[in-house]
């Protein structure tokens, strides 16, 4: 059996030969009406570009799902469904049924908004928004792949601001990415740390704008990062392109980019292959692109958009 790599991931993938190392994707979403999450599991044609869709299946109820997988491990982070408690629940990605096996759903936090999760290897980070203002707070966890369950560390406040995405690649120095909105404008910010997981904390180099927009969301492989985004005052979406410098904590960034219109944009690289996925512009439809990157001139080539379910708040792991 080969496996594929999806940000700090690696997947089993049944053998087909018309298909290349980098297939597998899970999405998470929320209900267009109500607050059951759903997911689905797919298979990409990077030569079609397009994702052929296993069915939709209910996994929980809450709100503003997360997910990133490693190995055939998918760690999944939500709001409650009627308050701002956080739970996280651990599945185990069947492949050939296109369906997750799922451990039951844990509260970790109290109280929070807009969790992110990343996995890599047996750790775990999850950042959210202060559930009353706009600090930023991480925890570090060790995830027990036999149980499901992740021991976490004390959650830190790291800064101040909206709405962060995270980026964890495969890296010798356990190398992270964060972005995030301003606390009180449309400013874009980000910040490269190195996780400590022995001491389940994070070390990170100085905050830096980078551009000007809403609900920013990154995904890293290798030191590529690919971040998306809303227009600051529109429903435009932008996407950039840039290189994560680990000595310096710092990123070199290629032009933004629009390449459509729509909302809470999410986005996943491996190798050269990118998944991203929104909701329109109007409505409660979900739709995704399939691109192939071109790191020297950083720049994406994108298929054409499909729609592929109802719902809100889409998130993609690749």
């Amino acid at each position: 059996m080969r496996f594929l790599k999806f940000s700090a991931v690696l997947i089993p993938l049944f053998l087909n030969p018309a298909l290349g190392e980098n297939d597998v994707v899970v999405e998470v979403h929320q209900s267009h009406a109500r607050t059951d999450l759903w997911y689905r599991v797919g298979i990409v044609d990077p030569t079609a570009k397009t994702i052929d869709w296993g069915e939709s299946h209910k996994y929980d109820i809450g709100r503003l799902p997360m997910c990133d997988f490693d190995g055939n491990t998918i760690v999944e982070v939500h709001e409650g469904h009627d308050d701002l408690t956080l739970w996280y629940r651990v599945g185990t990605v069947e492949e050939k049924t296109r369906t997750i096996n799922w451990k039951k759903s844990v509260n970790y936090d109290d109280r929070g908004r807009n969790p992110v999760v990343a996995i890599r290897g047996d750790i775990v980070v999850e950042m959210h928004q202060s559930h009353d203002g706009a600090d930023l707070w991480y925890h570090v966890g060790i995830l027990d792949r036999a149980t499901g369950v992740i021991n976490w560390n004390e959650s830190k406040k790291f800064d101040r601001g909206k709405v962060p995405g995270i980026g964890f690649p495969e890296s010798e120095l356990n190398t992270i990415v964060e972005v995030h909105q301003s606390h009180d404008g449309t400013n874009l910010w980000y910040h490269v740390g190195v996780v400590d997981p022995t001491a389940r904390t994070i070390h990170w180099g100085e905050s830096h704008q980078y551009d000007v927009g809403r609900l920013p969301r990154c995904d890293v492989d290798g030191n590529t990062i690919v971040e998306v985004h809303q227009g600051h005052d529109d429903l435009q979406l932008w996407y950039r392109v840039g290189t994560v410098e680990e000595r310096t904590r710092t990123i070199v960034w290629g032009r933004s980019v629009n390449y459509d219109r729509g909302k809470i944009p999410t986005v996943a690289i491996n190798d050269n292959i990118v998944v991203e996925m929104h909701q329109s512009h109007e409505g409660t439809e979900l739709w995704y692109h399939v691109g192939i990157l071109d790191e020297t001139t950083r720049t994406i080539e994108w298929g054409q958009g499909h729609r592929f379910d109802m719902g809100r708040i889409p998130s993609v792991g690749f």
